[in-house]
């Protein structure tokens, strides 16, 4: 080696290791590659299951807003059926106060 030559002993060798570390890389590749392809699954089945539970919150969401439209509904009706009460009672109270005052008068004169 002195010469300049280079040993086709020392290639051979060195071409044997890079032939080794290739393979070694190849087989991280298709580790990864097999990984990859998993997760790909993986966030396929996440997203189906996101897809369905999106699906289910709409069904519940709509039902809600559907019992608090009949809550509202019972609450305005039960608010009108109040108020006509007070009405009428305020009514009664006036032509009661109206006999009242008539008797009171009757009485006087």
């Amino acid at each position: 080696m002195s010469d300049g030559k280079i040993s086709l002993e020392f290639l051979g060798e060195q071409m044997f290791r890079m032939q080794a570390d290739l393979r070694g890389v190849r087989s991280e590749q298709m580790k990864l590659e097999s990984e990859q392809a998993s997760i790909r699954g993986d966030i396929a089945g996440l997203e189906t299951k996101v897809d369905r539970l999106d699906t289910k919150i709409d069904r519940v969401e709509m039902k809600l807003e559907a019992k608090i439209d009949r809550v509202g509904t019972k609450l305005d009706n039960f608010a009108a059926s109040v108020d006509a009460r007070f009405d009428q009672v305020n009514e009664t109270m006036a032509t009661n106060l109206q006999v009242v005052l008539k008797a009171l008068d009757s009485k006087r004169g």
